[in-house]
């Protein structure tokens, strides 16, 4: 399981993640509860406003990170064979 809570700067200080119920993130705040970057989203993940950009970081949508060079959200894909895809009856 997937889950985003905070991260903490060099300094020591922290910056905490709230997200809703997909993982997007939707706020960051600083310790103090003030948020330092709003986020929203449209139909298909991509980012439409954010308050305070310098504030935010690659999480994003769902959670995941975000690949600012293709615009690609970083999915966790597990490796399969063609074993996989192959039906049962083929097997000899």
């Amino acid at each position: 399981m997937d889950q985003l809570f905070a991260r903490i700067f060099s300094t020591g200080t922290a910056a905490w993640y709230l997200t809703d119920r997909l993982g997007s993130v939707r706020d960051i705040t600083d310790n103090t509860g003030a948020v330092i970057d709003h986020l929203n989203y449209d139909g298909f993940g991509n980012v439409t406003s954010e308050t305070q950009p310098w504030n935010g970081d690659r999480f994003k949508w769902t959670g995941r990170e975000l690949d600012s060079e293709t615009g690609l959200h970083m999915d966790s894909i597990q490796e399969a064979s063609l074993s996989d895809f192959l039906p049962h009856a083929l097997e000899f």
